[in-house]
């Protein structure tokens, strides 16, 4: 359930992003990983993502972790979201 709502978000939120056409850059893009960034506007409100099998990471320009999701075992999940986190 978490992942299908994580894959989600990242999925809903690069269509936003392209359909915007604000500053949407691919630094790596596979069938194994996407990395990149958002930028909306150039005083440094956007995002940088790092998606791949069993990890996700978005963080802020600044380098501030928003969302950390990763796979830890065979059913054991982290979740992190800003400063709370659980394990699944």
């Amino acid at each position: 359930m978490a992942r299908l709502l994580l894959s989600s978000f990242v999925l809903l939120s690069l269509a936003f992003s392209i359909a915007a056409d604000k500053g949407l850059r691919l630094k790596s893009y596979s069938k194994d990983e996407v990395k990149g960034s958002y930028e909306h506007n150039p005083q440094g409100l956007g995002v940088n993502f790092d998606v791949r099998k069993g990890v996700m990471k978005i963080e802020k320009t600044t380098g501030e972790r928003i969302v950390h999701y990763q796979d830890i075992g065979p059913y054991m999940f982290l979740y992190q979201v800003l400063d709370q986190a659980f394990i699944g």
